[in-house]
């Protein structure tokens, strides 16, 4: 079985990210990336849907929400449902790297991001606002699903149906499969390459 992906949406991880800078002021790298996937994972797990839809993978320094780490790292793109680019699309309009250090540029708004997804990233950053980086890289080093996925020196697929399975919620998981709802169902990737394959 193919695991569940999600059609990743850039503008809402840029919005997230500048909702993140906004009450963090300027951040680094590492501590954003963490934060924004903390509220990834604990959005999805309270209420059964991703806020952006990134691809989450475990690397050596914790949890990390890959697509938008690629947009922070300069790849980018704006795409369509299919994954198909619609238009150039440039972050740094927004947002400003320097070397490691992130800070805004220019508020990108938060239209993308329902209420639910505004108030779970501003509680997350809330309740690690006294934590310095390395105290929040340890505590994503002690989330299950990373403690289970993770192998040292690689950056492996932390599948959303094992963050549901370990959730203990039985909206999301119950005899012994995911529970797709028909809000969830919407924004998931088709597993079909083409069009001709449906």
């Amino acid at each position: 079985m193919l695991p569940i992906s999600f059609n990743f949406d850039c503008v809402k991880a840029i919005q997230a990210m500048a909702m993140i800078l906004k009450d963090n002021g300027t951040t680094n790298k590492v501590a954003l990336t963490k934060l924004l996937y903390l509220a990834e994972r604990e959005h999805f797990i309270r209420y059964g849907m991703p806020i952006t839809g990134d691809r989450l993978v475990a690397m050596d320094y914790g949890p990390v929400p890959s697509k938008a780490l690629d947009l922070l790292n300069g790849q980018f793109y704006q795409a369509d449902s299919r994954g198909k680019p619609v238009k150039n699309f440039t972050p740094y309009e927004y947002i400003h790297l320097d070397d490691v250090e992130v800070y805004l540029r220019k508020d990108p708004g938060e239209d993308r991001l329902s209420t639910t997804e505004r108030r779970i990233i501003r509680e997350v950053v809330a309740r690690r606002r006294t934590k310095d980086t390395w105290q929040i890289v340890a505590e994503t080093h002690k989330l299950p699903e990373y403690k289970k996925i993770y192998r040292p020196g690689t950056s492996t697929l932390i599948p959303y149906e094992l963050m549901a399975e370990l959730s203990d919620n039985p909206k999301l998981f119950r005899l012994n499969r995911m529970v797709i709802s028909p809000e969830l169902a919407v924004r998931m990737q088709s597993p079909f390459a083409r069009e001709t394959d449906l």
